[in-house]
């Protein structure tokens, strides 16, 4: 199996890859990972090369069905996290409800002017969509200068939230794209000596385990991560064998701690 991810840097990965390796341990396949460090330029040249020693693709991938078709040259694929009607296997993440049950608990918790640190990666249904949905569901005042954007680094969400917190004081939550994000805000609000959640409540996404580990930890949408990797198994075997594939849909579960 080949499995491409974006960034082995980044936490999130290594637990999604842990679950496909031992998904495809228990049926005798070996794995093989490729990383396009986040760079969409290569991502082509990485499906072909990659394609070519596997039987089956895992993938983290933007391009579009048709653009693929070419660099797969018939080998199955199954996407990860992919928000778009494809032809190809997918396991999903159900962005929607996670994000609308984060965003409940910060209004439950008496926010109502709240930010968004985002970052510009997802195609087809985003979370940036799903937060302004469930801000206009709850009735919230939201201004697109209260939704800023960083890349997916400690040291840009940082810089973000102290960008966000500069130029719109009144905010008193802000949900961030993930949990890397969110541990730069997380630090960019301790040294900016603000107290969470009293100053300003703080919500990730993804449920990166060392989250807990934060002063005060940090509130977040957890996926399980392994579960991932073994359905996208699952779905390959389901590809190898000709038979149908359905969608795999994985919850967010909000995951209260400290910062709300």
């Amino acid at each position: 199996m080949g499995l491409i991810v974006q960034d082995v840097v980044n936490p999130f990965y290594p637990e999604v890859m842990a679950g496909v390796i031992e998904a495809a341990e228990k049926r005798g396949w070996q794995v093989v990972v490729g990383s396009t460090q986040n760079d969409r330029d290569g991502e082509l040249a990485l499906v072909r090369s990659l394609g070519r020693q596997v039987d089956a693709l895992i993938g983290f991938l933007s391009y579009s069905d048709a653009e693929l078709a070419p660099y797969l040259e018939g080998v199955p694929l199954v996407f990860m996290d992919r928000h778009q009607q494809t032809s190809h296997g997918v396991v999903d993440v159900d962005i929607e409800t996670g994000v609308r049950q984060g965003i409940q608990h910060l209004v439950d918790r008496g926010h109502q002017r709240i930010g968004m640190i985002d970052c510009p990666w997802e195609y087809g249904l985003s979370r940036r969509d799903c937060f302004l949905a469930a801000m206009e569901e709850l009735g919230l005042p939201v201004d697109q200068t209260w939704i800023t954007t960083s890349t997916e680094s400690v040291a840009s969400g940082e810089e973000a939230f102290a960008e966000l917190r500069s130029t719109h004081p009144e905010l008193t939550a802000v949900f961030a794209y993930n949990d890397i994000v969110a541990i730069g805000a997380h630090r960019a609000a301790r040294r900016l000596g603000l107290t969470m959640p009293q100053d300003c409540a703080l919500l990730g996404f993804d449920g990166l385990s060392f989250g807990e580990l934060l002063d005060p930890p940090l509130t977040t949408l957890h996926i399980d991560k392994r579960r991932m990797g073994q359905l996208a198994i699952d779905q390959v075997d389901g590809l190898l064998l000709g038979t149908p594939v359905e969608r795999s849909l994985l919850p967010a579960e909000l995951v209260i701690r400290g910062t709300t």
